[in-house]
């Protein structure tokens, strides 16, 4: 026991002390034919080396777990959605509302346009992306808020004045 650690293998305790590998909780010998010492196995019974230890797809995890996929991102190599999908439709949605009130345009034609970038982008990348419907959504949204915005501009010109005024 000290208070450095002397080498591999030993083990530091809550009581901040180092301690030999064989003192360690749950320590269990090592295998007959396979010195401690070496890193390299013995030849076993059938004169052949003995394979290093690889942990497989069901031994337990390290002392602090292991993390998940989505702490880094998702599974590697899983389909991420289209950011651009997404903000078409959310423009277009917004750019509907402000249509209603008669704001403008800006919101439904730039969504109109960022769907169908968005499409063609998922389309081209071979199922990397994902977000079609969105997208679709967002062109669909976006080209009926702008014609019902030209409609009610047009119906305002041709009644001459705002709706509901006297004549």
């Amino acid at each position: 026991m000290s208070d450095r650690s002397p080498g591999p293998g030993w083990w530091q305790a809550s009581d901040g002390k180092w301690y030999p590998p064989e003192s360690a909780p749950g320590y269990q010998s090592p295998a007959p034919g396979v010195s401690p010492a070496s890193p390299d196995p013995q030849p076993g019974p059938y004169g052949q080396a003995a394979p290093p230890f690889q942990p497989g797809p069901y031994s337990q995890p390290g002392p602090y777990g292991q993390p998940s996929p989505s702490a880094y991102g998702g599974f590697p190599g899983a389909p991420k959605t289209d950011g651009l999908a997404v903000a078409s439709l959310v423009s277009s949605i917004v750019g509907a509302l402000l249509v209603i009130f008669c704001v403008g345009l800006a919101g439904t034609i730039a969504g109109f346009t960022m769907g169908l970038i968005a499409r063609n982008r998922i389309k081209s990348s071979n199922g990397q992306l994902t977000g079609e419907g969105m997208a679709l959504a967002g062109i669909i949204i976006g080209a009926a808020a702008t014609v019902l915005y030209v409609a009610l501009i047009i119906a305002v010109v041709a009644l001459g004045g705002p709706l509901g005024s006297p004549p």
